[in-house]
């Protein structure tokens, strides 16, 4: 059950870690299928973004320890198990219809003016 009190702390993270729809998207993903493992394909697959954003999300996520690939197979992709308990939070948030549209809003915010400070606007 969503607990009000995690909004801060999801809210930091979503700003620290979201600037795309594609982290959106996988962030997402992992939220709901925190044991998946998966690839730059089946993520695009199941997106429905480009290979190349798909893969550059994913690169940015391995850098920021949100992701890992795995040691056999670098094409695979998982959760940082660090970060497990953050989506905990977030899957909790996420079936809650009020705390969903928050936390989305805090998104296409993050994704907003990340955007536009790289097109040199200030916000």
């Amino acid at each position: 059950m969503y607990n009000s009190k995690d909004f801060p702390e999801l809210s930091i993270f979503i700003k620290d870690t979201v600037d795309c729809f594609e982290k959106w998207n996988i962030l997402i993903h992992y939220s709901r299928q925190p044991m998946a493992q998966e690839s730059v394909c089946s993520l695009t697959k199941m997106t429905g973004r480009t290979e190349e954003a798909i893969k550059k999300a994913i690169d940015d996520l391995l850098m920021q320890g949100v992701l890992y690939s795995n040691e056999n197979n670098q094409d695979n992709y998982h959760l940082s198990s660090e970060k497990a308990p953050i989506f905990e939070k977030l899957k909790s948030g996420m079936t809650d219809k009020s705390a969903r549209l928050r936390l989305l809003m805090v998104a296409v915010e993050s994704i907003r003016v990340k955007s536009n400070s790289g097109k040199g606007e200030k916000k």
